[in-house]
């Protein structure tokens, strides 16, 4: 009987000693589990990381391409298109595109309305043999003067770009499509009719001025598989319209 205040001891001290073991291996469990919804971008902690420092450069006369296999598994899972189209009569309309490859992948982004605005006005060029009249239509995202009018607003979704630092999240908002990284502006003529020396013409003005990828600076494009949540990024500097040279991918592990 004496031992007994001891055995009783004993047990609770085990039993404690159990608790705190469980418990602390509980909370490691539940903090790597929160760690893996959300990476930090540019940061090389349980992420593989695959170098590809490489230039993708369009030009007049074939459309140029660059695929990237993010997960190392074989087969492409983005792809960058780069060209400048001429078209005839139009000035050049240079582009760096991205397009997904793989139907389980998304990209980082948001949602934003835009609003197109139309501006109408009339200018005259006159020469010493010559006059043009031009009836100018000019659409584009951002208001010119307080006569304009909207034409339309409608609900797009644009790549975030994301610096060293950015806490990406398999909460966040991602998209599949294929995105213009770079916007372009269109001019049509059209020669309503001439009378004497007097030419009169619609001039229809397209500046896509609603979304823009930042030029010459080294930028991540966040990404997120789908089919296993998990989080990487491409890292790229749009050095030009035509222009980007791809710097690395990233998936976690």
């Amino acid at each position: 009987m004496k031992n007994f205040p001891v055995n009783i001891f004993f047990l609770m001290l085990i039993s404690h000693t159990l608790l705190l073991f469980f418990g602390c291996k509980k909370e490691s469990i539940k903090a790597e589990e929160e760690q893996k919804t959300f990476i930090v971008v540019g940061n090389h902690n349980n992420v593989s990381v695959t170098p590809v420092g490489d230039s993708l450069i369009g030009n007049y006369s074939i459309v140029q391409y660059y695929q990237i296999d993010i997960d190392n598994d074989g087969t492409d899972d983005i792809e960058f298109e780069s060209y400048i189209p001429y078209p005839l009569g139009d000035a050049p309309k240079p582009y760096t595109k991205i397009r997904l490859l793989n139907s389980n992948i998304e990209l980082f982004g948001y949602n934003k309305i835009d609003t197109t605005f139309l501006t109408y006005d009339t200018t005259i060029q006159t020469s010493s043999t010559s006059t043009f009249v031009h009836y100018n239509k000019r659409y584009r995202c951002s208001r010119i003067s307080i006569y304009d009018s909207i034409i339309s607003s409608t609900s797009n979704f644009y790549i975030l770009p994301m610096d060293v630092g950015f806490n990406l999240n398999v909460q966040s908002q991602f998209g599949s499509k294929t995105f213009n990284l770079a916007s372009n502006e269109d001019y049509y003529f059209n020669v309503i009719y001439s009378s004497n020396d007097t030419t009169f013409v619609d001039v229809l003005n397209h500046k896509n001025n609603c979304y823009s990828f930042p030029l010459n600076q080294e930028k991540y494009i966040g990404i997120k598989f789908n089919n296993s949540n998990k989080l990487g990024w491409i890292k790229l500097n749009l050095l030009d319209k035509h222009k980007a040279y791809l710097i690395e991918s990233a998936l976690q592990q």
